[in-house]
């Protein structure tokens, strides 16, 4: 449905590079991996003169592709561009935090406590699981 009736804003207007972005964003939500990437890369062709806003949701995207493709230093790389881009941005944090999580080992615990740090982080920004 949302990916719908971001397709219709984009028939408007196709170079609303915000609809780019959540479109993408709503196909890694629904693991469709290789079409949110092709969103992310149309934006960002789009993109040369738009608000760096839209680069944390870019970015957030893109480390939850990288996670869902278990490459987790480069998802935790995505998320650090997203959150210095705009370090208010819970979804990055948690998302820098599931990445840290899913690659510390049992015996890891200084990346353990980073995971635990950005998750809490990301709750206290207002993040809701």
């Amino acid at each position: 449905m949302a990916i719908e009736c971001f397709n219709q804003a984009l028939a408007v207007d196709p170079q609303y590079v915000n609809s780019m972005v959540n479109r993408g964003t709503c196909y890694a939500f629904t693991q469709r991996y290789a079409q949110a990437r092709q969103r992310y890369d149309q934006a960002r062709q789009v993109r040369l003169d738009v608000e760096e806003i839209y680069d944390q949701y870019d970015w957030t995207g893109q480390g939850l592709v990288a996670l869902a493709k278990k490459r987790y230093d480069q998802a935790i790389a995505c998320f650090d561009k997203a959150i210095a881009i705009n370090a208010s941005y819970h979804r990055a944090w948690y998302g820098k935090g599931k990445a840290l999580q899913a690659s510390a080992g049992r015996f890891d615990r200084a990346r353990q406590n980073e995971a635990n740090q950005a998750q809490e982080k990301a709750r206290a920004l207002g993040y809701k699981e």
